[in-house]
């Protein structure tokens, strides 16, 4: 019998014992897709009885048979199987089987999406909706959302290639550096980060993780040096600064939990053999308390706006955006 099928020992209806207990099995069941039996046959247990698309329900029951480990969904604690959980399960077992569907969807995506939402009107021009309907008060665009272009993976490559300007015209995109960080110093008024989101964020976190810090006093007294040494880590210390430092600074001003840090950046053995992320949430604690540490100015602000969200239940930016 299928692992679905239980004994029911009451009516549903009723809910009087039944004298005689009955089998019931999962209707909706992806193994034995509702006959509470299953095949012998290993193939025609994942193929034959329903073609594998990579849906969440059939990853699920995949993960779930093969003993792996089932990631939960940071705020409804259901389990997960998003684009970042499959990379990681992919990277942890070395399973085909997940890259597969991690290849399949995003073929999908750019089928869906960006093929047929990005399909241009009759005169040959593409026109989107533009908005500042974001808590934050950033520009938006919808219908579609210009702002997302794939830039990764040679599919990316090929989609951007369908993109032209007009005879006589030239396409231009501008990329703010460190827009995010600079940002996050602003509100908070912290001048210190506000100098340092300048000149790479990243891999001044990461030089005091090494234990090789590039004194901010530094900035100061020469400029160069300082953004020499920064450069320096950056190249010495790649893994360390992609695989824990950035995303921890990403996550910093977003008020991101060590929990959800070390969910969405466990670690795993890279090709070349480093150690990339983090070990555990208490790994990941560490990251925030040193940031804590290091800009106590920004630390006090997170811990007086969420203050100020919990008893007004919204968030009003110098700017009047709202954020409920």
């Amino acid at each position: 019998r299928c692992t679905c099928v239980m004994s029911v020992g009451h009516s549903p209806k009723t809910g009087k014992p039944l004298k005689k207990p009955k089998l019931v099995s999962e209707p909706t069941c992806l193994v034995c897709s509702g006959t509470g039996k299953v095949l012998r046959n290993e193939q025609e247990r994942w193929c034959q009885v329903r073609p594998f698309t990579g849906s969440p329900q059939q990853l699920l029951a995949y993960i779930y048979e093969q003993g792996y480990r089932v990631t939960e969904h940071r705020k409804t604690h259901r389990p997960n199987t998003g684009k970042v959980q499959i990379e990681q399960l992919a990277r942890e077992y070395d399973d085909p089987l997940f890259k597969d569907v991690v290849e399949y969807r995003t073929i999908d995506k750019m089928k869906e999406t960006y093929c047929a939402g990005w399909r241009p009107a009759g005169d040959g021009r593409l026109r989107a909706e533009m908005n500042y309907a974001t808590g934050t008060g950033q520009l938006a665009a919808r219908n579609p959302n210009v702002f997302a272009i794939p830039k990764r993976k040679e599919l990316a490559f090929d989609f951007q290639r369908c993109i032209e300007a007009p005879p006589g015209h030239v396409l231009r995109e501008y990329d703010f550096s460190a827009f995010h960080a600079m940002t996050g110093a602003f509100i908070s008024r912290d001048t210190k980060y506000m100098e340092i989101a300048k000149r790479d964020p990243h891999s001044w976190l990461t030089s005091i993780m090494v234990g090789k810090p590039v004194p901010f006093s530094l900035l100061a007294q020469d400029e160069v040096e300082y953004v020499r040494q920064i450069k320096a880590i950056k190249k010495e210390f790649g893994a360390v600064r992609d695989g824990k430092a950035k995303p921890a600074i990403l996550g910093y001003y977003l008020d991101m939990k060590a929990k959800t840090l070390f969910e969405g950046n466990r670690a795993y053995n890279s090709e070349d053999g480093q150690r990339i992320g983090f070990e555990s949430i208490e790994d990941a604690q560490k990251i925030i308390d040193l940031l804590d540490r290091e800009l106590p100015v920004s630390a006090e602000y997170r811990k007086s706006i969420k203050l100020v969200a919990a008893s007004k239940k919204m968030i009003v930016s110098q700017y009047g955006f709202v954020r409920w």
